[in-house]
């Protein structure tokens, strides 16, 4: 009879339900291990994307300055060359009644563009000629204006990976705290708890949102 005891004591130490032997699982030493090897891998992996996203951002902001720089003087260049076309244009349509020879002196400093838009018809101030002046400043623009918003994607990037990384330490904490707490205790479960909400939460912050 006593060993009959014994059996039916020891069987009653194990978990009957579900819902103990969840409890009994979130709290053992197999999980909390478990736990750390996951965080701690997950958290080194998000740490390393955010300074990648990080770095590709300054290097892109720096050629997007680069670029922009570029147009900038190249505009500059454009438009001093308009300005002289313009005065160029004017004195030769001043002149070519009076004074033919005068007018033709006149465009000695003129550009290229402008000689090939007089021969155009609606020139030469067309299209054509804005187009051959500020072109290269206008697509060195867009060129920056684009590097500029991948560095702005790459940085919010950054900025979801660590805050990923900001919850997998929350998890890594938890489990350190559970793991010197005995087990069957309240707050060791709550801690476990923790850890696995900060994994799921930090993963799917790092890998589930969208985003760039």
């Amino acid at each position: 009879m006593s060993k009959k005891g014994k059996k039916h004591g020891s069987g009653g130490k194990r978990p009957k339900t579900w819902s103990e032997r969840f409890d009994r699982l979130l709290q053992s030493q197999i999980l909390l291990g478990a736990l750390v090897a996951v965080l701690t891998v997950a958290n080194a992996y998000v740490i390393y994307r955010s300074s990648k996203a990080s770095l590709a951002s300054s290097s892109l902001d720096f050629y997007a300055s680069r670029e922009m720089h570029f147009a900038s003087i190249t505009h500059l260049d454009g438009n001093a060359r308009y300005l002289t076309d313009l005065a160029a244009y004017n004195e030769h349509r001043l002149f070519r009644e009076e004074d033919p020879e005068l007018a033709e002196n006149a465009l000695q400093h003129a550009s290229e563009e402008l000689l090939a838009g007089m021969v155009r018809p609606g020139g030469p101030f067309d299209e054509a000629y804005i187009l051959a002046i500020f072109g290269e400043a206008s697509t060195a623009m867009d060129e920056a204006q684009a590097l500029y918003d991948e560095a702005d994607e790459a940085s919010l990037r950054s900025e979801r990976y660590s805050l990923a990384s900001t919850i997998l330490a929350v998890g890594l904490g938890a489990t350190a705290w559970a793991g010197l707490l005995r087990e069957r205790n309240a707050l060791r479960l709550v801690f476990s708890v923790t850890a696995v909400v900060s994994l799921v939460a930090g993963l799917i912050m790092a890998f589930y949102f969208p985003g760039p």
